[in-house]
């Protein structure tokens, strides 16, 4: 199961400027991991009941706390209490998680997201645990960002995968010779791109156009979200310009500028290969 709103996430939680929390999005792929819940190894704790006295199954509670969180807007750090408070509350033994890693993981949903803390001032990476670079001694907590990088492959993959149909009509409408007016300045329809059709008339093309937007998220400390994604070019501009047809290669979030090497140097490698090999290496 791949979770489509991933972005929605990253904004949501964000939006607390704890910075403990920013790992909210640290977490592994879910879909073939199982839970390790205590005193629980018996039964798949998403396809039983959340406790011997209830039909409610797990999974239906679980991603309905889901919802309630989302639409909360609430921390990890919160997000956990809540659950810890449910916990106990409820007949002994339960399934109800302790943790939103182990709530992820009952509802199977995959997380592409690799994250990344790095200091500003020496570009060192740091641990996961470290809010402030050790090695530079002016350093502050202004001074780190938290880099949350993709599988863009495996997220431009489902895209296509989703859209395969709408890309396929739009290609017929571009190599076709009657164009009407106002599709005639979408980019495939420019000398640009009908020049590169020429030269590869064999090819079953794909081609990217990449964006990269700022947001403020917090006044008082100047604290910002840069997203790094995708359109898909072969698709209508309706479809092209939705955010969630747009696969994400990569976030910044930080008290300034992002230094382009740092954020993205790696991502340009994988772009790089991916374009020349068709995939990752």
């Amino acid at each position: 199961m791949y979770d489509e709103s991933h972005l929605s996430e990253v904004e949501e939680h964000v939006l607390d400027t704890d910075e403990s929390d920013f790992d909210t999005l640290n977490t592994s792929v879910y879909a073939s991991q199982s839970s390790d819940y205590e005193n629980e190894d018996n039964f798949d704790p998403a396809d039983d009941p959340l406790h011997y006295y209830t039909h409610l199954q797990t999974n239906d509670i679980c991603m309905e706390f889901l919802k309630l969180l989302r639409d909360s807007q609430i921390s990890k750090t919160q997000s956990e209490r809540f659950l810890s408070f449910i916990k106990t509350l409820l007949p002994y033994p339960n399934k109800m998680p302790t943790s939103m890693e182990k709530l992820l993981t009952i509802l199977n949903i995959t997380n592409y997201f690799t994250k990344r803390i790095v200091c500003i001032l020496c570009k060192k990476e740091l641990n996961n645990k470290q809010l402030v670079c050790n090695t530079c001694t002016t350093a502050e907590s202004k001074h780190t960002a938290h880099i949350y990088d993709t599988d863009f492959f495996i997220l431009l993959s489902l895209v296509v995968s989703r859209l395969l149909v709408e890309i396929n009509k739009y290609k017929e409408e571009i190599l076709s010779t009657n164009i009407n007016e106002e599709k005639c300045y979408d980019i495939p329809f420019g000398q640009i791109y009908q020049d590169l059709l020429k030269r590869l008339p064999n090819e079953n093309m794909l081609s990217l156009l990449f964006h990269i937007d700022g947001v403020g998220l917090c006044k008082s400390s100047n604290l910002k979200m840069w997203l790094f994604s995708a359109s898909i070019i072969e698709l209508p501009p309706h479809f092209r310009t939705r955010r969630h047809n747009m696969p994400l290669v990569s976030i910044y979030i930080g008290h300034t500028e992002p230094d382009i090497n740092l954020w993205l140097g790696s991502s340009f490698l994988a772009l790089k290969l991916l374009k020349e090999n068709g995939k990752y290496s």
